[in-house]
C-alpha cells in the first residue's frame, strides 16, 4: 500500500503561436479551456489561435484601463483611435509585421481550431509581457464587450507602424491632444 496520489499534468505545449515576431510566448497557468465560449467561437470563425485572440483582448484592456487612468473621455478617445486605425497605410512588401497583419486580416491558412478536450488539456500561451495583466485582471472583463474587432483594428494600425498596441495607442492620443 502506497500513500502516493498521482498528480494530474497538463500536456507539454509544444506550440508556436502565430503573433507578433519577437514575443516570448509562455504558457500562464490559466486553463484555456476557461476563456469564455463566445471568444473561442469568434477565433474559430476568424481563424485565429484562441491564444492570439485573447492576448489581443488583454491588451486592448489595457489599453482602455490607460485611458480611464488618464482621465480621457472613453468614446471619444475610442473614436479618436478608430480614426487613427483607419488612416494609416496598409502594411506592404519589405514591412517587418507583414505576415502578422496578414493573419491577423484574414486568419490563417489551413486553421483548425482545437476541441474542448484538446483546450481542456493546455494552458493559454500569451507573450510574456502580458502574463502579469493576466495575473491581475478578471478573465470575464477581458472576453466582454466584444471588442475583438477593435482590438484586431487597434493591433492591425499599430502593427503596420511598428508598435506595440498601448504604444501606438499613447502616441495617437498624444498626438490628437497636440493638435
Amino acid at each position: 500500500m502506497t500513500n502516493v496520489l498521482p498528480i494530474r499534468l497538463r500536456e507539454p505545449l509544444f506550440v508556436e503561436p502565430a503573433g507578433r515576431p519577437g514575443d516570448w510566448w509562455e504558457p500562464v497557468g490559466l486553463p484555456a479551456i476557461e476563456v469564455e465560449e463566445h471568444v473561442r467561437r469568434e477565433a474559430a470563425a476568424r481563424r485565429l489561435p484562441l491564444d492570439l485572440l485573447f492576448a489581443l483582448l488583454v491588451e486592448r484592456m489595457l489599453v482602455t484601463s490607460d485611458i480611464a487612468d488618464c482621465a480621457l473621455e472613453a468614446e471619444a478617445a475610442r473614436a479618436v483611435l478608430a480614426a487613427e486605425a483607419a488612416s494609416l497605410a496598409s502594411a506592404g512588401p519589405g514591412r517587418l509585421l507583414l505576415s502578422y497583419v496578414r493573419v491577423l486580416r484574414t486568419g490563417e491558412r489551413n486553421h483548425e481550431p482545437e476541441s474542448e478536450l484538446q483546450l481542456a488539456r493546455r494552458d493559454l500561451v500569451l507573450p510574456l509581457r502580458l502574463h502579469e495583466a493576466v495575473r491581475c485582471c478578471d478573465l470575464r472583463a477581458v472576453c466582454s464587450g466584444g471588442g475583438s474587432e477593435e482590438a484586431i483594428r487597434w493591433e492591425v494600425a499599430a502593427a503596420t507602424g511598428g508598435q506595440l498596441m498601448r504604444e501606438w495607442a499613447l502616441r495617437a492620443l498624444l498626438a490628437h491632444a497636440a493638435s
